[in-house]
């Protein structure tokens, strides 16, 4: 029986410095859904709609964090996380859409960091 690899996570530059910036607690619920992620791959979370379609996000309700994630165009294997923040009025969402948008026209390495 062939066992599945662990998805490869690669991280938005914008993203990457939203994980810089969260505190011990916030760092701790974001990494257990990091690891979902790389584990489950697009089964991880749950899909989101519109602007962001190819996205899935998980939630932490009380910390009030979402993480926002799609599946790299480009490789199978690879997980790209587009955002990683505050749910506040939709922040995370808008920022996600622009992030895809701006990027999914001429995105090339060196716009994303690898984890």
């Amino acid at each position: 029986m062939m066992v599945p690899t662990d998805y490869h996570l690669k991280y938005f530059r914008q993203a990457a410095k939203e994980k810089r910036h969260l505190d011990g607690s916030q760092l701790k619920i974001v990494n257990k859904g990091l690891k979902r992620i790389k584990v489950q791959g697009m089964k991880a979370g749950k899909p989101l709609n519109s602007d962001l379609k190819d996205c899935r996000e998980i939630k932490h309700r009380e910390l009030d964090l979402r993480i926002i994630f799609r599946q790299n165009p480009n490789n199978k294997k690879h997980i790209d996380i587009v955002g990683i923040g505050k749910r506040e009025a939709k922040l995370a969402y808008k920022q996600a859409s622009y992030r895809l948008s701006y990027h999914n026209a001429s995105l090339n390495v060196d716009d994303i960091s690898q984890d």
